[in-house]
């Protein structure tokens, strides 16, 4: 329910009034004494109002809402438009291309709930994505209705999203999907060859190929810092995934945060693949750039018992591995031993242990000396608290327990 005072700061332009949310589930607001629409008609002329959030209950006010979105896509000073729904979508898409295509100021798109049909609008949405001069920000959490198709591309959605000349960040969400498999793995990587710095895909159904084609993709990428990839299904194929992955994570020196599932790691049998596991783990020793890695997926699919093999495997890639603060392997490394040890590593690279090393290793000169020293002291300070912690950067550096010649 929108009181009177707030139609009434819609029309008068009030300073106060920037962010304007939206609960519509009261035919009221459509419809006066004069049959016209009190909401929209307060919309007409503000420039104040610089972000919407829709949230829309009225399914049957298809034809009306879509007149509240035009007078939305007018506003003047609009940067950000959230908009979602219980049921079916209430905003048709040819609404919201209509809206997209008058409000050229607009940076941040999120809509939740959003129907997916093969209708001429469809297209029409995606023309007025195209060449989208100021949006930066895409959120689509994709809904299911009872007429949608199982057959639905995103291929041109996924096109258009990429002509965007200030696209940033792009977060896909299948989880209320009525087509999951419709995310293909082509149009899936052309995201990555724009400026995009965060691309978030979660509850779709994947293969080894997605993961094969934003691998080869992510390669020669200069700008994606953070890729989430989660899926609701995963199937199984012969594609060459953890080998593209091992090569993009050794060219790649951009990328901080990682998430996969960790079915990129097992055969055909749900089981961890050695092979894989010891590829994918020797490409993390020389990334510098990555922080943050995650690989989580059910425990029920998969064992989380190791051979030796992988276990010295995954020990050697922590004490050559500078860059990890936070490390999550599901299930395989869970374990309280296990948690220790990350915990171990992760804490000495976020005290900065590759800084350490690189000016042990380096020619020293009696600048460059005093330089380690006050490094080295500096780290000290910082896991003093930390037996753990302070006995690893010793056994970094035994002369600082000398007598002698100090680094």
């Amino acid at each position: 329910m929108i009181t009177d005072d707030t139609l009434e700061a819609l029309r008068s332009n009030d300073e106060r009034l920037d962010n304007l949310f939206l609960y519509l589930d009261d035919y009221s607001l459509f419809e006066d004494d004069d049959g016209q629409e009190p909401i929209t008609r307060a919309l007409v002329g503000n420039t104040r109002v610089t972000a919407v959030d829709c949230d829309m209950h009225l399914d049957t006010m298809t034809e009306t809402l879509g007149g509240l979105m035009t007078a939305i896509g007018k506003l003047s000073s609009l940067q950000r438009l959230r908009c979602s729904s219980s049921g079916d979508y209430a905003v048709t898409m040819a609404a919201l291309a209509t809206a997209l295509t008058a409000q050229r100021h607009l940076k941040s798109l999120d809509l939740a709930n959003f129907l997916l049909h093969n209708e001429p609008s469809y297209q029409d949405l995606c023309e007025a994505l195209q060449h989208h001069p100021t949006l930066d920000t895409v959120s689509l959490g994709f809904g299911y209705s009872s007429g949608a198709s199982n057959n639905s591309s995103l291929t041109p959605l996924l096109h258009a999203l990429q002509t965007l000349p200030r696209l940033e960040l792009v977060r896909l969400d299948g989880a209320r999907f009525a087509s999951r498999q419709a995310l293909p793995p082509e149009g899936l990587a052309v995201l990555l060859k724009g400026t995009m710095s965060t691309l978030e895909v979660h509850d779709f159904d994947l293969s080894p190929s997605h993961l094969e084609a934003v691998a080869k993709a992510l390669a020669t990428n200069t700008h994606l810092k953070v890729l989430s990839m989660s899926c609701h299904k995963f199937y199984p194929d012969k594609s060459a995934a953890t080998a593209a992955w091992s090569q993009a994570l050794r060219a790649n020196s951009t990328l901080e945060t990682l998430q996969l599932p960790h079915e990129l790691l097992l055969d055909h049998k749900k089981a961890v693949d050695l092979t894989a596991l010891a590829e994918f783990l020797h490409s993390l020793r020389g990334n510098a750039s990555l922080c943050r890695l995650q690989l989580v997926g059910s425990t029920a699919s998969a064992s989380a018992s190791l051979p030796q093999t992988a276990a010295c495997a995954f020990r050697h890639m922590l004490q050559h591995n500078y860059g990890l603060v936070s490390i999550q392997l599901m299930p395989w490394f869970d374990t309280d031993e296990w948690q220790a040890e990350i915990s171990l590593y992760t804490k000495l690279n976020a005290m900065g242990r590759g800084r350490l090393v690189a000016a042990q290793d380096s020619d020293s000169d009696s600048n460059c000396s005093s330089n380690k020293d006050n490094q080295w002291m500096d780290a000290l300070g910082q896991v003093q608290d930390d037996l753990s912690c302070l006995f690893h950067l010793l056994l970094l550096n035994p002369l600082l327990c000398s007598g002698g010649d100090k680094r």
